[in-house]
């Protein structure tokens, strides 16, 4: 784990110290709600990514909304955070850590996608 963060903050920093000011805004936010129509879970997501020449960085969270077991609206289920890589127009490397609503990795997803 801290090889990977230590890696993830090198390459952030050499990637932040040879932007420009306006390149650091316009991070795309989203928000998406969810609900099983079988089991009647909803969920919702949180997150946001921001592009920065061929890196994307993102990070997003899950809440359980108005769950039965839960006291309140919201409950925090899990988070994930990671980057990819746009290797050419048709070739993307990614990798993505899940974290526990505890903040401890539960795990690390690395793939490539292909696109057409």
């Amino acid at each position: 784990m801290t090889k990977i963060l230590t890696v993830i903050t090198v390459l952030l920093l050499t990637t932040f110290n040879s932007l420009k000011a306006d390149e650091l805004t316009g991070i795309n936010w989203y928000l998406t709600l969810e609900e099983g129509k079988r089991s009647d879970l909803k969920y919702g997501y949180i997150g946001g990514s921001k592009q920065l020449g061929k890196w994307n960085l993102n990070g997003s969270s899950t809440w359980n909304v108005d769950s039965a077991d839960e006291r309140t609206l919201f409950h925090l289920s899990s988070m994930n955070y990671g980057f990819s890589y746009q290797i050419n127009d048709h070739v993307s490397f990614y990798t993505n850590m899940d974290v526990n609503p505890h903040f401890i990795k539960t795990e690390t997803w690395s793939g490539i996608t292909f696109t057409w």
